[in-house]
């Protein structure tokens, strides 16, 4: 039979799977979420008292993130932060599982601590996805034998009776006129539709399959043998063979070809350090070439920087110097090219206004640029706890990033350059979320009826209009409400 706590996780994986199916993937991702998010911490909780475990301070304080990440969820719309909001609050919840189950061992921000998170974000929801059929079959072969036949006998009545009564009831449909008007006024009433009963049953199968294999990696973790577990700290304390001979030609013609480019590209560099456009080239030109040059140069060079470190602790003297001063080198010249891409994104936007795009990309640049300070910093012997320092600054940046409603913002400065004539058109708005009605009605109400007028701001409001029709109540956002109280108001709609 199955255990209290089994049947606990089975009942809490069936009702969150519904939850979930219900408020989200059918509902929306507004306030349903923090619907399907309190129920998750419910059963957690509940889960948690089951088998006697406590939240240390590590797991308390990831509450602060998860808080501010949900909430998120019920007070903007942008539907790009949306879905890495999802995403970065699945991790959350994954890191702070770990923290409270100490799941596989792993020690928050060691060495090896964000490998082990992304693969158990992705291995849990399935570990277990057969289980709950193990454990029904345990339980019905437990079970009395007499409710088992009676079981049988009700299914065996129910096949043999469906389709007897489907002849009858069409026989008795086309002989007699009242009780085929009875039947069509059923018919018409019940407005059963099949496909989202099929729908939600494969929803809920999924759902139910990955919630329950969450849910049950906690109390049924793989154990490893002692034999394995001893051998394969053997192999961790051994040193990952990375050849000095091979990695100094490798990293010192790179450096090389480094110098060579920094030396021949003096005037284009000093251009942009300028705000000069160089010759033969267009503001998004520029700035593209900086952010997509760099993009995969960064994560080369990040890689380089890795494998120079596993040389720089197998040795020692002068080379042990050597490699270091590469690793400084490769890291300075990444800084550099950085902070020289951010530069010709502000070029950009100084002289075409923001984008939502174009403040992804400037985020992004400047995180960049911490982190590669950061590895400088730690390569030149500051010790600090590099993954841990590097977790924190990504979330502050990222929720941040969702609480500055960055929207709103590109809204205004687009509208305001339109209304000064300094822009042709709001096409930019169509990216945005309900922010860009609510500036919009702002400014036309105070300022410039025009704006009202442009194509892409009746567009945006027929979104909302749409919106106070047939949205779903799961999906309601501060900001969408702001949006659909502004337009109703409006008196050229």
């Amino acid at each position: 039979m199955m255990k209290k706590e089994e049947k606990y996780i089975f009942i809490m994986a069936c009702i969150l799977a519904i939850m979930i199916m219900e408020m989200n993937v059918f509902g929306g991702f507004g306030i349903g979420l923090l619907i399907s998010a309190l129920g998750y911490f419910i059963g957690f909780m509940g889960l948690m008292k089951c088998y006697d475990k406590k939240m240390n301070r590590n797991a308390k304080l990831l509450l602060i993130p998860i808080g501010l990440c949900i909430l998120c969820f019920i007070l903007f719309s942008n539907w790009i932060l949306k879905f890495f909001n999802f995403i970065f609050l699945i991790d959350l919840l994954v890191i702070q599982a770990v923290e409270v189950w100490s799941i596989e061992n792993t020690v928050l921000f060691s060495s090896k601590w964000a490998p082990k998170i992304m693969k158990l974000s992705i291995s849990m929801p399935f570990r277990y996805w057969t289980e709950p059929i193990i454990l029904v079959r345990k339980e019905a072969s437990a079970g009395s034998k007499k409710s088992l036949a009676t079981l049988a006998k009700v299914g065996i009545g129910l096949l043999i009776a469906v389709p007897i009564l489907i002849v009858v009831t069409a026989l008795l449909q086309s002989t007699d006129a009242a009780f085929d008007g009875i039947l069509k006024i059923i018919y018409e009433h019940m407005n059963f539709k099949i496909a989202p009963v099929v729908k939600r049953i494969i929803a809920f199968i999924i759902l139910f399959g990955m919630t329950f294999s969450y849910f049950y990696s906690f109390v049924k973790q793989k154990k490893k043998p002692v034999v394995v577990i001893e051998k394969l700290n053997e192999e961790e304390k051994k040193p990952v063979g990375v050849d000095f001979t091979i990695m100094v030609i490798i990293s010192t013609l790179v450096c090389l070809v480094y110098i060579v480019f920094l030396f021949s590209q003096l005037a284009y560099f000093i251009s942009a350090f300028q705000g000069v456009l160089p010759a033969k080239f267009t503001f998004a030109e520029y700035a593209r070439r900086g952010f997509f040059e760099n993009l995969p140069l960064t994560m080369i060079n990040l890689g380089i920087i890795w494998l120079v470190g596993i040389v720089i602790k197998e040795q020692s003297g002068k080379r042990k110097r050597y490699m270091q001063g590469i690793s400084f080198f490769i890291a300075g010249f990444t800084l550099f090219m950085l902070i020289y891409a951010l530069d010709k994104m502000a070029m950009y936007i100084q002289n075409y206004g923001l984008t939502l795009m174009r403040v992804y990309v400037a985020w992004f640049l400047v995180l960049s640029i911490i982190v590669i300070v950061l590895v400088i910093l730690k390569g030149i012997g500051r010790r600090m706890p590099f993954t841990k320092i590097a977790f924190i600054i990504f979330t502050v940046m990222y929720l941040g990033l969702n609480y500055a409603n960055v929207d709103y913002f590109v809204a205004k400065q687009n509208i305001n350059l339109y209304s000064e004539g300094k822009l042709e058109s709001l096409s930019a708005l169509y990216d945005l979320d309900s922010s860009s009605v609510i500036i919009a009605a702002q400014k036309a109400s105070l300022e410039n009826k025009n704006v009202a007028k442009e194509l892409e701001i009746q567009d945006r409001i027929k979104n909302v209009n749409d919106m106070i029709n047939h949205q779903k109540w799961q999906s309601w956002t501060v900001i969408d409400q702001q949006a659909i109280s502004i337009v109703k108001k409006l008196k050229y709609i």
